[in-house]
């Protein structure tokens, strides 16, 4: 008999350690799956969205805004015994229940309000655009991102990749200055304030009020030659392949969406920024024109549609020249791959079953010496990066709390 008990409680036992319950997750381990998720569901955002440019139909943004999560684990046993006379007449019965919940959900954003859109349909800010090439990333490659169009003497270069012979011109036209030599196309800025107010006599007591309403407004007291002005801050920018010869200079043509002139002709919604200033329309000779976020994605798409155009095998996308040393030694690389995996195939990566019913993926960098070369996952974190400045969080509207099942 008590080795029947014996034999039983053993076997009780024997039914608690499940890894379920003998090896939680620990926190750690769980922040870490949820920054895995965010940084690959935002990826994935921009692959999607250049896949339906490539396809030409609507995109949609999103953002994971935040993460939570709860664990719950319990057990719960009990035996009940009989004995009864006679051989064989005992009865022991054993019971035990064990139950667990992970409960992890996110706050998914849809960017879709007007100020949203309007934010990626106006050009890229000049200021972000310098600020990028002042940060290490290869001008060519930006320039190739963000320039639509360049228009010289008349003659007009067009950055279309669905235009083989044009979109060698391009290229050719970024690394030739204006006399036929080797060059470099760069953002240029000066100082180009706009002044709020004559001159003024600041000899008095301080105002304190009155200074932290202009700071609050973002403007500045200036003093030149004549006296103190005050003034709003700003720069002019335009392109040139030497900031310090205004001779060279090109002028910046930019598109601003703004809610007064959302529904304007597209005429009215262009700003021409040169040396000296800025202008209304798109003026000048010499013009560079400038796309928006969205105008990238779209670009991107047709870079992706040529690629599937090509050949079945994914093997011969649209390539740029990249000076990546900076010796002037250019190699050609892919601005962007976007594979098609094949019956069978189990692909690593970003893999994705798009809206086509195909499985399509885009691969980790190879980090071996001699692999062919591509900018995707860098033109992704540019992307993710340009959005992420178009907004500031609370700007962002919210939806309702997405729960996911484990």
């Amino acid at each position: 008999m008590r080795f029947k008990l014996l034999a039983a409680a053993a076997a009780l036992g024997g039914c608690v350690p499940t890894s379920f319950y003998t090896h939680p997750v620990p926190l750690d381990v769980q922040a870490d799956q949820f920054n895995t998720t965010a940084a690959q569901t935002e990826r994935l955002m921009i692959v999607r969205n250049v896949m339906r440019a490539r396809d030409r139909t609507s995109m949609v943004f999103t953002r994971i805004e935040s993460f939570s999560g709860s664990m719950q684990r319990s057990i719960s046993g009990g035996a009940s015994l009989s004995m009864n006379e006679g051989p064989h007449n005992d009865n022991f019965g054993p019971d035990i229940s064990a139950g667990g919940e992970v409960s992890p959900s996110f706050t998914l954003n849809v960017l879709n309000d007007e100020r949203f859109h309007r934010a990626i349909e106006s050009s890229i800010d000049l200021g972000i655009y310098q600020s990028l090439i002042d940060d290490g990333w290869r001008p060519l490659l930006l320039h190739s991102l963000f320039i639509e169009r360049v228009v010289e003497n008349g003659h007009v270069y067009d950055n279309d990749p669905t235009d083989l012979q044009a979109f060698a011109a391009f290229q050719h036209w970024l690394t030739t200055n204006r006399h036929g030599l080797p060059g470099t196309l760069r953002v240029c800025a000066k100082s180009n304030p706009d002044v709020f107010s004559p001159t003024l006599d600041l000899r008095g007591p301080t105002d304190l009020s009155g200074m932290a309403a202009v700071a609050e407004q973002h403007l500045e007291f200036q003093q030149d030659a004549h006296g103190v002005r005050l003034v709003r801050p700003g720069q002019s920018h335009w392109f040139s392949f030497d900031c310090n010869d205004p001779q060279e200079a090109l002028a910046s043509v930019t598109r601003e969406v703004s809610q007064t002139n959302r529904d304007a002709p597209p005429s009215q919604q262009y700003v021409t920024t040169t040396e000296a200033g800025q202008t209304s329309g798109a003026n000048g000779e010499n013009r560079i024109y400038v796309r928006s976020i969205e105008g990238v994605l779209f670009y991107l798409g047709e870079l992706v549609r040529a690629q599937h155009r090509a050949d079945s095998t994914d093997t011969h996308p649209i390539t740029i020249n990249i000076d990546r040393n900076g010796d002037g030694v250019l190699t050609p690389e892919a601005i962007f791959v976007v594979h098609r995996a094949r019956d069978g195939q189990t692909p690593s990566g970003i893999v994705f079953r798009h809206e086509d019913g195909r499985t399509y993926y885009v691969p980790y960098p190879p980090l071996e010496r001699g692999a062919v070369p591509d900018r995707t996952h860098q033109v992704i974190t540019l992307l993710l990066q340009l959005v992420g400045v178009l907004q500031q969080r609370e700007d962002v509207p919210g939806t309702q709390t997405v729960r996911v099942i484990p």
